[in-house]
């Protein structure tokens, strides 16, 4: 049975299958097939969430990470 395997955390599995003949192309239309796949995901306004961690924190936190950001990028512009 192909068509929706898994709904998952982050997005949904889909099973799909097609019939090649044997070729060195078969990768290539493999990953053709996906790209596809995810093209029309995108052309209908289907976004995928990614994960991502959130650090919360006091005022203090946030300052002392700017300063290390604003120091970091100095050492980054130094000659």
């Amino acid at each position: 049975m192909k068509g929706i395997e898994e709904f998952g955390d982050y997005g949904i599995q889909v099973s799909f299958g097609m019939t090649l003949r044997p070729s060195p192309m078969q990768s290539f239309v493999r990953r053709r097939a996906n790209f596809l796949l995810r093209e029309a995901f995108k052309e209908n306004g289907i976004e995928f969430a990614t994960p991502s961690v959130h650090v919360g924190g006091d005022e203090k936190g946030a300052a002392a990470a700017t300063v290390i950001m604003a120091h970091q990028a100095k050492e980054i512009q130094a000659p």
